[in-house]
């Protein structure tokens, strides 16, 4: 019963009917969509139900077995419904996949883009980056973390939203000191206590300048075990059309996990998010700039 080419069941699916969707499958109905279709309706519309019985019918969630333009990952963050993008991720579907008709973007960057912040914390604790993620700013001498994303693994960093870092031998401390004016880098870097905390810390003011030189000229920031043996860290800064750095993303692991080398393989990705973040908060006009 494939009336008018099946379409009878390809809207149960989207519409969330569950039972008519069952019933015309069970009496000869073959409309499921080879590429993921149906699934990619249900999942927008966030039936949650509907998405489980076409994935045990066998409808691939992600890979090269779907069209194209059909990612379900995408059209379950477009329907806001994290109990079926968690399904989907159990299930297998890739959260570095890309969607070629936005650009090739990530799940993660549309997570950002609709302002979805439970997806977006989903995509990173299911290895899209897979690592602790942290969000800070600059006040006055030190970094606050605002939030942080634990990594999934038993070995990592804990420190919770609210906590204080030095500037000096941190990422998202160094991106910012070098992002800051002349006169009031100058200012900070004056006043600053350079104490040292592994073999790798810069603890004098000229080694640090020269040190900002660069960080500003690579739009990076990097912690290569500065602040604390064995852990590596890199940041980028969310930077406004007007030019105001309002922050910045670091991805931080153990080197035993994670080594430099491979933590800066994941800047591009991390840039990519940044301006996602930067365009959802650019209404603001800079209201964020951090206190000097």
């Amino acid at each position: 019963i494939n009336w008018n080419d099946g379409v009878c069941q390809y809207q149960a699916c989207g519409q969330g009917q569950l039972e008519v969707a069952q019933f015309l499958h069970e009496n000869g109905a073959d409309y499921l969509g080879e590429n993921s279709g149906a699934l990619c309706w249900a999942a927008d519309d966030g039936h949650l139900e509907v998405v489980k019985w076409l994935v045990e019918l066998g409808i691939p969630v992600s890979g090269g077995e779907l069209n194209k333009n059909a990612r379900p990952l995408f059209n379950g963050i477009l329907g806001g419904n994290i109990e079926v993008l968690e399904f989907l991720l159990a299930q297998g579907a890739d959260p570095r996949e890309t969607y070629e008709l936005e650009g090739a973007m990530f799940p993660i960057h549309s997570a950002v883009s609709e302002n979805q912040l439970n997806a977006v914390r989903l995509f990173c604790q299911h290895h899209t980056i897979g690592e602790t993620i942290n969000f800070g700013i600059l006040d006055r001498d030190e970094v606050v973390y605002l939030d942080r994303i634990e990594a999934r693994w038993p070995l990592g960093l804990r420190f919770s939203s609210g906590s204080r870092v030095p500037c000096h031998c941190t990422a998202i401390g160094k991106i910012m000191l070098a992002l800051l004016t002349p006169s009031a880098q100058k200012r900070v870097i004056n006043n600053l206590n350079l104490s040292r905390y592994t073999s790798n810390t810069i603890t004098e003011r000229k080694m640090l300048i020269s040190a900002l030189r660069e960080v500003k000229q690579r739009q990076l920031g990097i912690d290569d075990q500065e602040f604390m043996d064995g852990v590596v860290c890199v940041a980028v800064p969310v930077t406004l059309g007007n030019g105001n750095c309002v922050g910045a993303i670091a991805m931080s692991s153990p080197e035993a996990r994670m080594d430099l080398k491979a933590a800066l393989e994941f800047v591009p990705l991390m840039r990519q998010t940044v301006r996602q973040l930067a365009q959802s908060i650019e209404p603001d006009n800079g209201r964020h700039q951090p206190p000097m």
